[in-house]
């Protein structure tokens, strides 16, 4: 007998286990990584590399063969505003080659080589790790623990020197905390990231996020009435946000230094990318509450100031394609403008895309630019745009 459509549904958790996902490509196009379960009812993630050059596919590391502690508080809110229902490797960060992985589960960050030599714990100071990502070149691991960011050396084993441990951003408040996205930023912008490592690997960008005026609810759990109700810091319509600013943190030992912008009209940081080509500086997103007004500013990191790219104003809402802002080969801004009754990606003043083409998301910018758009409503479609 068949399976009715909502068991179906259910089974394969919305349709995504088996399905492969969160693609990356190494710079000389002869690996793909990504994410995949063994089958469509199967809810532990792997990490997996395709050869192109006739290696074929290989698992790097199995889903069911790792596993740290209990799932962290901070794990588990981002599984839930990312809508992530699998377990196992669901989330993972490559140095710049492609020649090594890190990831978390349960707390405990592990690190792979991509050549299939295998994937070890790391050995770490802090308990309950949190979001740790290597930098460009694969030496150093990045990551949260207790609202603090820290970093680490890695040798040539993949294994953390002895030693080399050091926090770079804490506070003595306990609610702050230093590179994670705020929930207004992770829940309703699509900004999950809260630190950038620069693509030389000199030093990173975080947020400070302080959640001090966000009200506090107490939100009791229905599959366990026993429990009391939990505490968690929600802003609520009309109430405070988090007050989010953004910091250059060198790993020369220098104190960080805040990047500045006008944040009491801007306070929202909807996006930050750091092309690794153009003028080297990173592109900040900035926003204004009521969602009417949005900046693309070029921050210096090492002086703090931030310089006004582009600025767009609508009556009702401001809206961007998302994976902008961006930079073209050329070094020209990669950003979106509602023009003609569609949304089209716009380098500078010219439109690159024609109207009638609503353009949904950027996939890859540089020489080209590989987008997704609709022009009829019920097809999504892989476009390429080039000069």
């Amino acid at each position: 007998m068949a399976e009715s459509f909502p068991r179906q549904h259910a089974r394969t958790r919305r349709f995504t286990l088996g399905a492969p996902r969160s693609f990356r490509v190494s710079p000389d196009g002869r690996r793909v990584v990504y994410l995949r379960s063994a089958a469509g009812d199967d809810p532990r993630t792997s990490l997996w590399c395709l050869d192109l050059d006739g290696g074929g596919e290989r698992l790097i590391v199995d889903g069911t063969a790792v596993g740290g502690g209990a799932e962290t508080a901070e794990e588990r809110a981002r599984r839930e505003r990312v809508r992530e229902s699998a377990s196992g490797v669901v989330g993972y960060s490559l140095d710049r080659d492609a020649r090594r992985a890190a990831f978390v589960v349960g707390g405990t960050a592990f690190v792979a080589e991509l050549d299939g030599s295998g994937a070890h714990p790391v050995a770490l100071p802090t308990p309950e790790v949190f979001d740790a990502r290597l930098d460009p070149d694969g030496r150093r691991l990045a990551w949260c623990a207790s609202g603090a960011l820290w970093v680490a050396e890695l040798g040539d084993d993949g294994r953390v020197v002895d030693g080399s441990a050091r926090r770079l951003a804490a506070d003595d408040d306990p609610a702050v905390r230093w590179g994670q996205a705020e929930f207004v930023a992770a829940e309703e912008m699509g900004r999950r990231d809260g630190y950038w490592w620069a693509p030389d690997g000199r030093g990173l960008l975080a947020t400070r996020v302080d959640d001090g005026p966000v009200p506090t609810v107490w939100i009791a759990d229905p599959a366990h009435p026993r429990q009391p109700p939990a505490a968690h810091r929600y802003p609520l319509a009309g109430s405070a946000d988090a007050d989010v600013s953004l910091w250059w943190i060198g790993l020369d030992g220098g104190d960080p230094r805040e990047v500045t912008w006008d944040r009491e009209r801007f306070p929202y940081l909807p996006a930050l990318r750091w092309p690794p080509g153009g003028d080297g500086r990173p592109l900040l997103l900035v926003e204004q509450r009521d969602h009417r007004a949005a900046q693309v500013l070029a921050a210096r990191p090492e002086d703090g100031s931030t310089e006004l790219l582009a600025e767009r104003h609508d009556p009702a809402w401001v809206a961007w394609a998302e994976g902008t802002p961006d930079r073209l080969a050329d070094g020209r801004l990669l950003w979106s403008a509602d023009l003609d009754d569609t949304r089209r990606l716009t380098a500078g003043d010219e439109a690159l895309t024609p109207a009638g083409l609503q353009v949904r998301a950027v996939v890859a910018a540089g020489e080209t630019v590989v987008f997704t758009a609709w022009s009829d409503p019920t097809t999504v479609e892989l476009w390429r745009w080039s000069p």
